[in-house]
């Protein structure tokens, strides 16, 4: 059933927002399910998938349903999924859920809401945001797009842009930082995902950039607080540097003196409202053709 959602974050709106939830995949363990939010009464001009953070282990599809609302009040259709996690579900299975959900969010974009050859982006926030980014540049690793899709053989993973709320770039870099800080809780979840070092090191977009790994670099947007104590902010600004290296596009908005993901716990601050804007106009720049 289809409902309309307030927005939370107190922007502009261009247009009312509604959602409902579908089933995307199904696994043996059960359905998953996709948070679709539209904006009402016109086609949308892009398509974004969301993958929410919570250390690879927690929190849901509703996760950053602030933000979707405000991209999808802006004119975006944004699909906002649940997938397998640890440590049932160790690494890879996380990003092969989202993989999928990529490809599937390509093959029925239209049906969806979106207007015919709209840009499909990704956006995620901390460990979301190291999903959406190495989903991005691994858009065809064998393992991540191992589940079929009927009726979307031919279809990749391969997306116009990625939008990355504190992302987790340099996996062993916040373990080591959350050991030096005695985050307890965090060592726990990242061993449940990544079993072994072997594991966090191939899946690593700081590493995979520093051995020179052949992938793609769509264009970036990352934002971050400076006093991000679970992700330390050294750790993003040496990633977008490595991406650039690469030959990237990749935009970094700073918020001096603020935490992780403070646009989920305080959506009607100032800075919560900038970004908000900021991932809005990045998103609509990239319906440019380039």
């Amino acid at each position: 059933m289809t409902s309309l959602l307030s927005p939370t974050i107190p922007i502009a709106q261009a247009f009312d927002v509604e959602f409902d939830d579908v089933e995307y995949l199904r696994h043996a363990s059960g359905p998953l399910l996709a948070r679709v939010y539209r904006p009402k009464g016109t086609l949308a001009h892009t398509a974004i998938l969301d993958v929410h953070g919570g250390a690879w282990s927690q929190m849901d599809r509703t996760a950053q349903q602030g933000l979707n609302q405000a991209m999808a009040a802006s004119g975006a259709l944004v699909v906002a999924i649940d997938f397998r996690m640890p440590p049932e579900h160790p690494y890879p299975a996380q990003i092969a859920d989202a993989n999928f959900a990529t490809r599937w969010l390509k093959l029925h974009a239209g049906e969806l809401g979106a207007s015919t050859g709209a840009p499909v982006g990704l956006f995620g926030g901390s460990s979301g945001g190291h999903v959406v980014i190495l989903g991005g540049m691994r858009p065809r690793d064998t393992r991540y797009c191992a589940l079929s899709l009927s009726g979307g053989e031919s279809i990749d993973a391969s997306v116009d842009f990625v939008v990355a709320d504190a992302p987790v770039t340099d996996p062993e870099a916040s373990y080591r930082h959350a050991e030096s800080v005695g985050r307890t809780q965090f060592l726990e979840r990242y061993r449940w995902f990544w079993q072994t070092d072997a594991d966090a090191v191939d899946g690593s977009p700081t590493r995979i950039l520093e051995r020179r790994e052949s992938v793609e670099l769509p264009p970036l947007f990352v934002s971050q607080g400076t006093a991000d104590a679970s992700v330390p902010i050294e750790t993003t600004r040496e990633f977008v540097r490595l991406y650039r290296a690469a030959g990237g596009q990749a935009e970094l908005l700073e918020f001096e003196g603020l935490g992780h993901g403070f646009i989920l716990s305080e959506p009607g601050r100032p800075e919560s409202i900038q970004q908000a804007e900021a991932v809005n106009a990045f998103i609509d720049a990239q319906r440019v053709p380039r």
